[in-house]
C-alpha cells in the first residue's frame, strides 16, 4: 500500500510540474495546449469561460514554444543534412515526438526507482538498446502516459541530433517498418 501512494504522489509531482506538452496516441499529434493570448484577449468569449481556462493552465508560453520548434528543426537538420536522408517521409515528425516521448519515459521510470529507491521495475524493453526494442517502445501506450516540458522535449531532440548517423538510420528504418505494419 506504501508503495502504491508513493507511485501515485510522484506521477501527480512529474504531472504537474509546469506547462506540458503531450502525444495524442489516438491523433498522433503533439498537443501544445491552448496559448493564453487566444482567450484572454478574444471578446467572444465570457469572462466566465476565460477564468475557466485559465484556471486550466499553465500554457506554454512563447519562449517554451520555441524550444519545441528549435528541438524539431535541430532533429529534422540532422535527420535531412547530416544523415543524408533523400526522401523525407511525414512520419518522420512523429519518428521525432515518439523517440523524445520514449527517452523521456526512460528518464521518468530511472528517477522514479532512484526516488523510491527501489529495484528497477521488470519492464522487458524498456532498458533493451537494441533498434528493435527502442521502437517498440516508441509504440507502446504506456510510454505516452505522462507529459513533458517543453525544455525536456527540446533536450531529448538535441540528444537525437548527437546520435551517429548509422543509429539514426537504423532506428528510423526500424520505425518505418514498424510504423507501415500498423493501421493508420
Amino acid at each position: 500500500l506504501l508503495g502504491k501512494l508513493q507511485h501515485a504522489v510522484m506521477d501527480v509531482h512529474f504531472d504537474t510540474a509546469g506547462a506540458r506538452i503531450w502525444f495524442d496516441v489516438q491523433t498522433s499529434e503533439l498537443v501544445l495546449g491552448l496559448h493564453p493570448d487566444k482567450f484572454s484577449n478574444d471578446p467572444k468569449i465570457s469572462s466566465y469561460m476565460r477564468r475557466k481556462l485559465a484556471a486550466a493552465g499553465p500554457f506554454l508560453t512563447d519562449e517554451e514554444r520555441s524550444f519545441v520548434a528549435m528541438g524539431l528543426r535541430d532533429a529534422l537538420m540532422h535527420l535531412i543534412v547530416e544523415c543524408d536522408t533523400n526522401t523525407v517521409h511525414c512520419t518522420l515528425l512523429e519518428f521525432l515526438i515518439r523517440a523524445a516521448f520514449t527517452w523521456h519515459a526512460r528518464q521518468e521510470r530511472k528517477e522514479r526507482e532512484a526516488l523510491t529507491s527501489q529495484e528497477p521495475e521488470t519492464v522487458p524493453i524498456a532498458e533493451d538498446d537494441s533498434p528493435e526494442a527502442f521502437v517498440a517502445q516508441m509504440f507502446d501506450e504506456k510510454t505516452f502516459q505522462h507529459s513533458m516540458t517543453a525544455a525536456d522535449f527540446q533536450a531529448h531532440m538535441e540528444r537525437f541530433t548527437k546520435l551517429p548517423k548509422e543509429k539514426t538510420v537504423i532506428l528510423r528504418n526500424a520505425f518505418l517498418k514498424n510504423r507501415a505494419t500498423r493501421p493508420v
